[in-house]
């Protein structure tokens, strides 16, 4: 009976060691196949990341139709030397209210596209082609010199980069006049209006500024010949 159990003990504990071993090799493996889908998932974000960060360059770098306007003044009425000598993209860039300037801010004169509607017709994503701001419509070195009648009003639209270095600050839209009436839109929602041709307004947009996109579109809808930025 001893020379039988002292048989059975070696096998025990040869057992017990394969199932300890065989008890590793799955923990082993189990680690290695989590390892390998550990590096194919950073793998893929990575890629992803990668690629959406080259999309987000391609996209900034490639040229706005703003950017490709052939400005020039309508028309063929005497023009002075500055006049002929505009830059568009460099149109009135002091602060306007010099005793108020502050840091940070975003001069928005220059190209906007705009189109000119009924007042009773809904405005479509069509538009007429880019006018240049501060210029009223009627003028030259707006580049399109059209009237509006006293039934039409005048569509405005701009997207702009919001700088990252303002994120968690309150950001003002600025209006130096607009004749004579104006309703804003950002974002295509509704912020505000004004009627009083000469007067200074400005509205609080910062919480119309959804997301983390950095392109908003600032929609001056149904502006009556806007004259400042």
């Amino acid at each position: 009976m001893e020379e039988q159990s002292e048989k059975i003990e070696p096998f025990r504990t040869t057992l017990q060691a394969e199932n300890e071993n065989s008890k590793w090799k799955r923990i082993s493996i189990i680690f290695i196949i989590l390892t390998i889908c550990s590096v194919i998932l950073f793998i893929t974000f990575a890629i992803l990341y990668f690629t959406k960060e080259n999309n987000d360059s391609s996209e900034s770098d490639e040229p706005s139709p703003e950017d490709k306007w052939n400005w020039e003044p309508f028309g063929d009425r005497i023009k002075t030397s500055w006049g002929i000598n505009l830059d568009p993209k460099k149109v009135w860039q002091e602060y306007p209210r010099p005793q108020l300037q502050r840091n940070d801010w975003i001069n928005l004169n220059g190209p906007w596209k705009y189109a000119i509607r009924d007042a009773n017709d809904l405005m479509d994503d069509k538009f007429d082609g880019l006018i240049l701001v501060p210029f009223p419509v009627e003028s030259s070195l707006s580049g399109v010199m059209k009237n509006l009648t006293a039934t039409q009003v005048i569509y405005y639209e701009r997207s702009i980069k919001i700088p990252d270095t303002w994120k968690d600050k309150n950001v003002l839209l600025n209006f130096g006049a607009v004749d004579w009436k104006c309703e804003v839109f950002v974002n295509r929602a509704k912020v505000g209006e004004h009627t009083g041709g000469y007067s200074y307004f400005y509205f609080d947009i910062t919480k119309y500024l959804k997301g983390e996109k950095k392109y908003y579109n600032f929609e001056s809808n149904r502006c009556y010949r806007y004259y400042s930025s």
